[in-house]
């Protein structure tokens, strides 16, 4: 069924790319996309689920890749249910690459990325369908702890709901200005040339959102730690607002329960398990520490 569903969008590939096809290969099939490479130099991302938000994410693309500080998808060709543009170079951000270089190049990265963020976070852009909470999943303890809890060992259930209460205790009369967030920065949609060494993209603007800036902290701080958090914030010019560390801690520990929502929104409940030792694992963590 899936090489059958592949090779539909290779055709469609086929019939909407305007030159000549020397290869085309299907370089990812995920939760939300499938992406197809068309001659090592553009990428077609074809949206599992089509609808306001992708329009939301094609229309912010053609607005904001002009002037982004690090460059971004920038659509040439567009549809209800994909987006084509030229090919950004790099890797992954892989957290024990960028460990092994100097400090000087470090703070290179962490400037172009500091840069960034206070960029998007400023962003005048604007749209009728953005908001907060694009998939669901607004209200944490109905929709996002009262079905995982269940799943969770008791120790662990224990120790999650604790973290919870306390530091939603501390965040709720925060106050910071809510902007434009990436949703999804991390390790994987980051784009890097070590050996330059430069980030060259962001890519997969699809959580595109309308929220709390320390989302867009969030990645960071669960894959390359808190030290890494606060290098980045000398390089960020945007206000914080208050609670901003315990903001971030929630936003990295909410993720790992939103992952298993959107998992068994759309039909992945066979990656649950792995999602739910990820959770294990963190609040083991989060315990010692």
């Amino acid at each position: 069924m899936e090489s059958t569903a592949n090779n539909d969008y290779l055709n469609r590939v086929k019939a909407a790319f305007s030159g000549d096809i020397e290869s085309a290969e299907l370089i990812k099939s995920g939760w939300s996309n499938v992406v197809v490479d068309v001659n090592q130099a553009h990428i077609f991302r074809f949206i599992r689920h089509p609808g306001p938000q992708f329009e939301v994410e094609k229309a912010f693309l053609q607005a904001f890749a002009p002037v982004s500080p690090i460059p971004i998808p920038a659509p040439t060709l567009t549809a209800a249910d994909f987006i084509a543009y030229p090919r950004l170079a790099g890797e992954r951000f892989a957290p024990e690459k960028f460990a092994m270089l100097s400090a000087e190049h470090q703070d290179m990265m962490l400037g172009q990325l500091g840069r960034f963020l206070s960029a998007l976070h400023s962003s005048a852009f604007t749209d009728d369908h953005l908001s907060r909470f694009p998939y669901g999943g607004g209200d944490f303890w109905r929709d996002l702890w009262g079905p995982v809890e269940p799943l969770l060992s008791q120790e662990t259930a224990g120790r999650a709901k604790h973290f919870f209460e306390q530091t939603l205790e501390r965040i709720e009369s925060a106050s910071f200005q809510p902007c434009l967030v990436h949703s999804d920065l991390g390790t994987n949609n980051l784009l890097v040339d070590f050996d330059q060494p430069k980030l060259t993209g962001i890519i997969d603007f699809s959580d595109l959102a309308w929220g709390d800036p320390a989302a867009d902290f969030a990645g960071f701080y669960r894959n390359f730690g808190q030290t890494f958090v606060l290098q980045l914030l000398d390089y960020y010019d945007r206000p914080l607002g208050n609670y901003f560390g315990d903001r971030i801690a929630f936003e990295s520990a909410r993720k790992q329960f939103f992952v298993i929502y959107f998992a068994r929104k759309f039909g992945f409940d066979e990656y649950v398990p792995t999602i739910l030792q990820n959770i294990e694992k963190l609040f083991d963590t989060l315990t010692r520490d």
